[in-house]
């Protein structure tokens, strides 16, 4: 690529071909003022490519890198053309800290298709560039005096810079898929560092949900009549405004909503605005929109239900409170403290707060479920300072002063289980808490090998992808109240999660007891016992130092396996196993039980006749209930309110009613109890019922001590513990080899009576337990 200086003509004259106005963004939409007096996850509505396998794209355009040691980003300016023109632009490094200038953000869905359609990339370097952003009508004039590159994108992104094209004017953007090195992981590592700097700074950020629609116009035509609130009791009333609803249920199913990113790149938005296809609002706009719909849902789906059109009712609008777009608008609100001008001036959540909320969003690297908050955490600020997590010695004390903590970085060159170790490690050290390992929050593995074509796409790092298992002291999402994200839609999974926000415990059971001399170590991965032959077919991959605490491991990562391999089987040679290594982690406590009894699974909050007998239920001789047990009701609402305080006393009286009301067979049929939707007061019990028992079992120890709730995988003879440092006991199951004796982590546990620290008062043999 030829440098611009190299050109006769010189950076005088070329300055002579810029307007000395500076350059401004287009005005996008404004924010609307208020006048006086079974649900499918949605892919993108974005066209689908038909990506031929055999021709091989190369880009053509090479990345010149960015200064290591300076605060360099890249802009993009999109040159003018007609919709149906190739796209043309330029790359142009400036200073990241120059506050002249001007430029909009894209937040859009990367998409899961291949970069296959073809743009035009010009580079310009040279003294010149400020004045070239800060004033950058006529730039096209010169634009021709260097050559352009080919370069290959998704179809998600062609889509957005066609349409934000203008037929005049160039537009400055910043884009992460071009403005940085894809393939370069130290520049990936400093730039995603700047992130939050730079869409703070951005004039504005345009969000791109893709091409529209029938349903995505009609929703967005909709949002300024829902904010019209003089007419808004008379619109959620209306039986011809259903479909507008619907449409609007829709539009907040888009994909977009699904990301990791998306959270710090609208929350550090000064100002934002949505795009689908031609359609624009201001987001403030429809977050309010959002936020109206969701308060006033239950009248929306009462009119569905009634409705001959709309006759499925809610599983038209899908599971919306579990929406990524109702979570995203009130997390977003919530983040910072700001001044009036938009400047942040706190941090409100930790990164245990974020991760183990906002579990709607996925991200496409698995590793960015921890990095994509980092820069919105008010404990992952970076300090030169502060030593990295991998420079810890091999146990953490719990009275490290917060002077003590260790900072949490992006780092692309550990593997997942490496930045999951030290999520793990940070929020322990941080919270003295172990309850991080009973929050679900950690996407699943892999389940399919790597493609032909991602392998060749990811190179080197298909090694720090590709994990045999996690250790089972990482909680997986799918275990949570609302499951994987593409689940969350379709209602409730699983119990919400018993130890409560991170900001606010709800029981204490280890009694404030701090989480002591925790620590991580490696283990070599029987292969044979994992399933795997001794020895099989591979190729040899070089070891990858752990990050874990002593440094010394490869964290489960599992062989490149041999695909599309020319050699013939007579020229294979069979090689030994690369040792695998997974991470330990040590923990201190005692055990309280071994499960003697298990209920069967309280499906979808259905309570059988022969879990309320465990609890000690008995068919009273006449008709009148006046009575029922105190572990009974008490361990189907887990001894809280929705609130996480002490129960209201009319849960007892709202029990029996329920009781009063069972099946035929002796059931508690919670879902068509809460359907009857009389009387207000049992429908109220039952829905903190449902939250709390659904999906998981009532337990019983051998010695009847303790009677409670365990996790859906729990098993007879898994044992109950108390761990130093969590708020709940939890169900674990040792599992011996001829070399080791370890422990599997099932999960959180209620049991009665052992909630608020009253195992700590009598004898207990403590213990070390470690778990994989």
């Amino acid at each position: 690529m030829e440098d611009f200086s190299s050109r006769r003509e010189s950076v005088s004259s070329i300055n002579s071909y810029f307007d000395e106005s500076p350059y401004l963004p287009p005005q996008r939409a404004q924010r609307i003022g208020v006048s006086r007096n079974q649900i499918i996850y949605r892919p993108p509505t974005f066209s689908q490519l038909v990506v031929d396998e055999l021709i091989p794209r190369r880009n053509e355009y090479k990345y010149t890198d960015l200064a290591s040691d300076s605060d360099e980003i890249r802009l993009l300016v999109l040159h003018p053309g007609q919709y149906e023109e190739k796209i043309e632009c330029s790359l142009m490094t400036v200073a990241s800290n120059d506050r002249k200038l001007h430029y909009e953000a894209l937040s859009y869905h990367w998409g899961v298709d291949e970069p296959t359609k073809e743009i035009w990339i010009r580079s310009f370097k040279g003294s010149f560039q400020g004045k070239a952003v800060k004033n950058i009508r006529g730039f096209h004039n010169i634009a021709h005096y260097v050559k352009p590159h080919k370069f290959y994108i998704r179809s998600n992104l062609f889509a957005a810079l066609r349409q934000f094209r203008d037929t005049e004017r160039e537009l400055v953007l910043w884009i992460d898929a071009l403005c940085i090195n894809q393939d370069n992981q130290q520049e990936k590592n400093r730039q995603v560092l700047k992130m939050a700097e730079i869409y703070s700074r951005a004039y504005n950020v345009c969000i791109w949900l893709g091409e529209s629609n029938d349903q995505s116009d009609m929703a967005i035509e909709f949002i300024p009549t829902i904010l019209n609130l003089s007419q808004f009791d008379t619109l959620i009333n209306d039986q011809k405004a259903l479909k507008h609803w619907t449409a609007l249920a829709d539009l907040m199913r888009s994909t977009w909503f699904s990301r990791r990113w998306v959270v710090q790149e609208i929350a550090y938005a000064r100002e934002a605005t949505l795009h689908c296809g031609n359609g624009t609002i201001h987001w403030a706009d429809f977050a309010d929109a959002v936020a109206l719909f969701v308060t006033n849902l239950d009248n929306i789906s009462a009119w569905l239900r009634a409705s001959k059109d709309f006759s499925k009712g809610l599983n038209i609008l899908g599971h919306v409170p579990a929406s990524g777009a109702t979570i995203l608008v009130n997390a977003t609100s919530n983040l910072f403290r700001k001044s009036n001008d938009g400047h942040i001036l706190e941090h409100r959540s930790s990164l245990e707060t974020l991760v183990s909320t906002l579990l709607t969003f996925g991200a496409a690297d698995p590793r960015d479920t921890i990095y994509a908050l980092l820069s919105i955490a008010k404990d992952t600020t970076t300090h030169p300072d502060v030593p990295l997590i991998s420079d810890l010695s091999s146990s953490m004390s719990s009275h490290q002063s917060d002077t003590d903590l260790v900072s949490l970085t992006a780092n692309y060159s550990k593997n997942i289980v490496e930045v999951y170790k030290d999520f793990t490690a940070f929020c322990v050290q941080s919270s003295h808490s172990l309850d991080i390992i009973c929050r679900h929050w950690a996407p699943s593995e892999r389940k399919k090998p790597f493609t032909v074509k991602e392998s060749l796409r990811l190179g080197k790092m298909k090694a720090l992808l590709e994990i045999a298992k996690f250790p089972s002291w990482v909680p997986r999402l799918a275990e949570s109240a609302f499951g994987a994200p593409e689940e969350a839609l379709n209602g409730r999974k699983n119990g919400d999660s018993l130890v409560g926000h991170p900001d606010r415990k709800y029981y204490s059971a280890s009694r404030g007891i701090d989480a002591n001399n925790i620590r991580f170590e490696d283990y070599p991965i029987d292969q044979s016992h994992e399933g795997g032959s001794k020895q099989q077919k591979t190729r040899a991959i070089p070891a990858t130092q752990s990050g874990s605490v002593n440094g010394s491991s490869q964290n489960e990562i599992a062989p490149p396996a041999l695909s599309h391999d020319k050699r013939t089987d007579s020229t294979e040679t069979i090689k030994p196993t690369p040792k695998l290594f997974g991470i330990s982690m040590f923990v201190y406590g005692f055990q309280i039980g071994t499960i003697a009894d298990l209920s069967a699974r309280l499906a979808e909050g259905m309570i059988l006749n022969e879990s309320l007998r465990m609890g000690g239920w008995e068919e009273p001789d006449d008709d009148s209930v006046v009575k029922v047990p105190d572990q009974l009701w008490r361990t189907l609402v887990a001894d809280r309110g929705p609130d996480g305080n002490n129960p209201p006393s009319w849960y007892h009286r709202a029990c029996l009613h329920c009781l009063a009301n069972r099946t035929n067979t002796g059931d508690i049929n919670t879902a068509v109890l809460i359907a009857r939707g009389q009387p207000t007061m049992m429908v109220e019990f039952l829905k903190r019922v449902q939250s709390v028992v659904w999906n998981r079992k009532l337990l019983k120890s051998e010695d009847e001590r303790c009677f409670g709730l365990a996790p859906t995988r729990a098993e007879v003879n898994d044992i109950i513990c108390i761990l130093y440092g969590c708020s709940v006991p939890v169900i674990l199951r040792e599992h011996r080899t001829q070399t080791a004796t370890f422990f599997e982590f099932i999960g959180e546990s209620y049991v009665h009576g052992m909630m608020d620290g009253q195992a700590m008062s009598g004898k207990r043999k403590q213990q070390e337990f470690e778990l994989r």
